[in-house]
């Protein structure tokens, strides 16, 4: 079975473009009356729509189009945005996501939030400033921190476990994502409030057990793994 993607695409812009953009696209209902005009396309394979956004942008300059790349490998995580004013790329950024935990709060009632933990790069500080990005931190400090100053995110036993530090007032914070089953543990610093980070590196095994976030079912399931005695 084929996998399929999202493909969302935003057009805003004078009406008649607008109108003539929906033709183009034999898409549906008229477009005259409004300012803006979304629709999806199914990519087969996890495929992409670059190219689309690319060819809508340069024959409707006057248009500003907007994008979003939503694979079904990553259970249609945003994997690419994109945006373009007078028929050029503001910019088109694929979000090189390397990780991601999950966490929900007194905020959240019970919804469940995803933060991809993705390499910080300049198209993706700019594609931050302008394109709806989800911005996790104000929520996550309504999350109770320990003593230590350390959120617990989510809590799987005996599977995986992520924590972040963040400071009650900066820009950027540390998340340890912990998987003890198979002896991986990830340290992300310099994370920033929609998940872009300035470094990253795996923990030794007394790194680990060094951490004072960490519920006493991860310590004893890493030493377990490990073949050690805590």
């Amino acid at each position: 079975m084929s996998n399929c993607a999202i493909n969302w695409f935003q057009l805003i812009g004078p009406g008649s473009s607008l109108q003539a953009a929906a033709d183009h696209l034999s898409l549906a209902p008229s477009a005259a009356e409004f300012h803006a005009l979304e629709f999806d396309l199914p990519g087969w394979h996890d495929g992409s729509a670059w190219h689309v956004a690319d060819h809508i942008a340069a024959r409707f300059p006057d248009l500003t189009v907007r994008y979003e790349f939503r694979p079904e490998f990553d259970n249609f995580a945003l994997h690419g945005v994109g945006a373009w004013e007078g028929g050029i790329p503001l910019y088109r950024v694929p979000l090189d996501i390397v990780e991601s935990c999950c966490y929900s709060g007194p905020a959240t009632q019970g919804a469940q939030h995803t933060i991809p933990l993705m390499r910080r790069t300049e198209a993706l500080a700019r594609a931050a400033c302008h394109f709806p990005l989800q911005h996790h931190f104000e929520t996550i400090r309504r999350i109770p921190a320990g003593s230590d100053g350390w959120r617990a995110l989510e809590s799987y036993p005996p599977h995986q476990f992520s924590a972040i530090h963040l400071p009650d007032v900066g820009a950027t914070g540390e998340i340890v994502v912990l998987y003890p089953e198979a002896r991986r543990a990830m340290l992300f610093q310099g994370v920033n409030t929609v998940g872009a980070f300035e470094a990253n590196r795996s923990l030794q095994t007394d790194e680990v057990l060094m951490l004072t976030c960490l519920p006493g079912w991860a310590v004893e399931q890493w030493a377990f793994a490990n073949g050690i005695s805590v």
